[in-house]
């Protein structure tokens, strides 16, 4: 790596850059020096009138202020320098190892923010960035890295609907997981990379998916993975065919959540809520109630993401219970 470069890429390190933003900690900042306190605003403010009192809780409220203002100074993301650090590291294989553990940690530590800033605004373009992050890991052959990223990658675009992009993601983590031979995080990715087209409503690529993944775990021996994804399967068959086929999957989804409550595993919840839905179309209203129940129990115990949708199916089930009650 020429001393340019290398020079370049200590800039991009370096604690404040070249305009004294983005310090790596707090130490590197310069304290304001315009921060002076004298005794006659606090003596105000316990024996004076009114005015006075407020006078000191300004000191205390600009104080507070700019020591925000520095802390917050610590977490702003400059993304050109990111950008541009990706491109230096990407391109140039002989940068030192210390020089690109560096770059890693910083890099980690901007992953979850970047994250956080896409889903807040998916119009932001910084899953683009997670992407560059990404590629950075993949081109390095950092194993471990492009695993952590690839995932909070995968995971960013799930939850904004770009379910193909997560799935490109997936299929090359999965090649990843087969080349080091880690059989356990092959089927759990390719269980989601299932839930994918789940999403997506692609119900039978994702029954395929889920069943690809399923015979994983069955070959592991891996019970509680193995109940999850067949699950899942179930689930997506339902979906697909309603009742169709009922006499296999009630029973196997009764097995399923069996196996996951054993296990304390909240994922137990989605084999209840398709059990309440066979109970559902077959107007067996009173069976799929105490289901459902469980189902929000799980839900709000263990915080899942899906508190409000079995809530919503509780309550729609209660009230064609209530009025399948009223006819009678």
């Amino acid at each position: 790596m020429d001393s340019k470069l290398s020079e370049r890429l200590r800039q991009l390190l370096s604690a404040s850059g070249t305009d004294g933003r983005n310090p790596s900690s707090l130490r590197d900042i310069v304290p304001p020096t315009d921060l002076v306190f004298d005794d006659s605003p606090l003596d105000g403010a316990i024996y004076g009138a009114s005015s006075v009192q407020e006078s000191a809780a300004n000191i205390f409220r600009e104080a507070a202020a700019q020591l925000n203002g520095l802390i917050q100074s610590e977490f702003d993301t400059d993304e050109d320098r990111v950008r541009a650090l990706c491109d230096i590291v990407s391109k140039h294989s002989d940068i030192s190892l210390p020089d690109y553990q560096r770059v890693r940690l910083t890099l980690e530590r901007m992953t979850q923010r970047l994250a956080s800033k896409v889903l807040s605004d998916p119009e932001s373009g910084s899953d683009a960035l997670l992407l560059a992050i990404y590629r950075l890991a993949r081109a390095r052959k950092d194993r471990e890295f492009q695993h952590a990223s690839g995932n909070t990658l995968y995971r960013t675009w799930e939850r904004i609907g770009k379910h193909n992009e997560a799935r490109e993601v997936l299929c090359e983590l999965i090649e990843l997981a087969r080349d080091q031979g880690d059989a356990t995080r092959v089927g759990i990715l390719v269980n989601n990379c299932a839930f994918q087209y789940w999403l997506a409503g692609e119900w039978r690529e994702a029954a395929d998916g889920f069943l690809d993944a399923a015979h994983q775990f069955e070959e592991l021996g891996d019970t509680k993975e193995h109940a999850n994804a067949f699950a899942n399967y179930w689930a997506a068959i339902f979906e697909l065919s309603a009742l169709e086929r009922v006499a296999v999957m009630e029973p196997a989804l009764r097995r399923t959540a069996r196996i996951l409550r054993e296990n304390d595993d909240w994922r137990e919840r989605k084999s209840l809520v398709y059990l309440a839905k066979i109970h559902e179309a077959r107007h067996e209203f009173a069976q799929a109630v105490p289901l459902m129940e469980r189902a929000v129990q799980i839900d709000s115990a263990k915080h899942t993401p899906y508190l409000e949708p079995d809530q919503q199916l509780l309550d729609a089930i209660y009230e064609r219970l209530s009025s399948n009650s009223k006819g009678t």
